[in-house]
């Protein structure tokens, strides 16, 4: 072997795979201070790329997955969706066939998720599957914007998910397409019981016609839910009252078990709106009121590659800033978050840090004073 070459043991930070790779003695042995950066191809040790730090003693000091893989991971789910979505004139979506995939109970809530705007995690190994593709295709018909928020999982990814990020599941609603089986919803049942009419409309006939003549009736109960948003002290005679008099084409929608469906729907965006609705302003207002004063210490007993297996890449970059500090207050991390999604054009969810930082101390990766 030269002896301008040493062999170091590299391990893949994505799938822990390992390998032993030459490394340059002379480039490494210039870097007095720090680590080198060394770019590991895919294919040299497996399928991922990314960089190694090696340091003068050739130890591997940290490792960096390229963030264009993890867009490439965006990309493909959308690729699914959309290839699904292409196969929708193939597929016989009437309901007599859809019911061979999904339970009728099943398919109420998840049209009553989609309708409260639960997003939906759906399991799949193989989303080229007669059963996804009917199941998406149906919905997507009746509530287009699921197309953006329906996050598609394998078994084992999302086995992993649960396990590492469940807080962030509450809100969803889980369907295993694979099993036909509801693995978790943030509501009963019964709430979805008065929805009973929306599957009574998509079994009455054609579904192309059907799902058309549903949808409407979707986007009415939706219109109607936003007119009472602030009637939720009202007795609901008066809100029926209300409704009958702004809508007198719609009689029949304007039962007390749909009123508590729209009601229910407004509690659920109240209770769960998503923070990116809300200014930049707010969020920094939001974050200090919960964080302001403490101070964050890195755990130095962490695992070097923790950083690396986090799914989320807020979580990502703020546990390796946390690593490369030491310690950090939250306007420093916040500040140093900036810089990187402005250096490396990302876009982090701020928003999250409180949670995100809570997660790390229950997990020991970090102390808080």
């Amino acid at each position: 072997m030269s002896t301008n070459i040493k062999k170091v043991n590299i391990i893949c930070p994505t799938c822990s795979k390992s390998k032993k790779i030459a490394a340059p003695v002379d480039i490494i042995k210039k870097k007095e201070t720090g680590a080198t950066s060394v770019y590991i191809p895919s294919g040299m040790v497996c399928e991922h790329e990314f960089y190694a730090y090696i340091d003068k003693n050739f130890a591997v000091r940290d490792y960096l997955v390229l963030e264009f893989s993890l867009q490439d991971e965006a990309k493909k789910a959308n690729k699914i969706k959309n290839d699904a979505l292409t196969k929708a004139d193939s597929v016989n979506l009437d309901m007599k066939n859809v019911l061979k995939f999904i339970s009728e109970k099943d398919l109420r809530s998840l049209i009553y998720a989609c309708y409260i705007e639960s997003h939906l995690v759906l399991i799949e190994n193989d989303p080229s599957q007669e059963r996804f593709v009917v199941i998406f295709n149906l919905l997507a018909k009746l509530f287009p914007d699921i197309i953006e928020t329906t996050n598609i999982f394998t078994p084992e990814r999302y086995l992993e998910f649960s396990e590492n990020q469940k807080e962030r599941l509450q809100n969803h609603t889980v369907f295993n397409v694979i099993y036909n089986l509801s693995v978790y919803k943030p509501f009963g049942d019964s709430d979805a019981e008065p929805l009973e009419t929306i599957m009574k409309l998509l079994m009455k006939g054609s579904i192309k016609l059907q799902a058309i003549y549903t949808k409407n009736y979707i986007d009415y109960l939706r219109k109607f839910s936003d007119d009472i948003k602030d009637m939720e002290n009202e007795k609901i005679d008066k809100v029926i009252k209300f409704l009958k008099k702004s809508d007198e084409q719609h009689q029949d929608m304007f039962t007390s078990a749909m009123i508590g469906v729209m009601r229910r729907r407004n509690e659920f965006k109240i209770t769960h709106l998503s923070v990116e609705d809300s200014s930049e302003e707010d969020i920094m207002k939001m974050i200090h009121k919960k964080l302001e004063g403490k101070l964050f210490l890195y755990n130095e007993k962490t695992h070097i590659r923790q950083a690396e297996n986090l799914p989320d890449v807020t979580e990502k970059h703020t546990l390796r800033l946390l690593r490369k500090n030491g310690n950090m207050s939250i306007d420093k991390i916040i500040s140093e978050l900036q810089n990187i999604a402005r250096d490396r054009l990302l876009t982090f969810e701020l928003h999250k840090l409180p949670e995100i930082l809570e997660g790390f101390t229950k997990k020991g990766f970090i102390e808080t004073l």
